[in-house]
């Protein structure tokens, strides 16, 4: 028992937990929009409505795991970081370690047959600038009181596109999943 109170004491609090995951899921969320938004002008001419809206249905549950899976990252980080690194201002630091993490997603997805090619060197090249760049982004959302107040000001301003938009286009396109595979 005294294990799961020290693990429950390393816990941020549930609040911000919740604006770490809109954060989570902004991220995952957006890309997923651009990405099919991309593709669909290609999808048009081989595939029927239903499969497009089957396509995205499937992209909406997949993000939505997505995004619990990232935040399970950083709960697990919260819990064996020291407090003052990542929980005591979790919805912050995590704000910031998911929007680098994105970007350098994004960069490996657009340079994909790059990264293929790479040696050791070069990934461990790539994996020092990440780093680095999430020191960098820790350093200056915890350093600046202002930048806190505003990432803050935004993810609570995101929760309603969460509880609006994206968790019920979820819960649609997985009823939509549950009825293409029993059909």
């Amino acid at each position: 028992m005294p294990y799961l109170q020290m693990f429950a004491r390393r816990l941020p609090d549930w609040f911000d937990v919740r604006l770490a995951f809109v954060a989570c899921a902004l991220v995952v969320y957006n890309w997923l929009v651009i990405q099919y938004l991309y593709r669909l002008p290609g999808w048009l001419y081989y595939q029927t409505a239903w499969d497009l809206v089957g396509i995205l249905g499937y992209g909406l549950v997949s993000a939505a795991i997505e995004s619990a899976f990232l935040l399970f990252i950083l709960l697990a980080l919260a819990v064996v970081l020291p407090p003052r690194v990542l929980r005591d201002k979790f919805a912050v630091g995590a704000t910031g370690w998911v929007l680098v993490t994105g970007v350098w997603a994004a960069i490996s997805q657009y340079n994909d047959a790059w990264l293929r090619e790479a040696g050791l060197g070069r990934l461990a090249f790539v994996f020092v600038l990440y780093a680095v760049s999430v020191v960098i982004i820790w350093f200056v959302t915890y350093r600046f009181r202002t930048i806190q107040v505003h990432v803050r000001s935004f993810l609570e301003r995101a929760l309603t596109l969460l509880y609006f938009l994206y968790l019920p286009a979820t819960l649609l396109g997985l009823i939509l999943i549950t009825l293409r595979n029993i059909g």
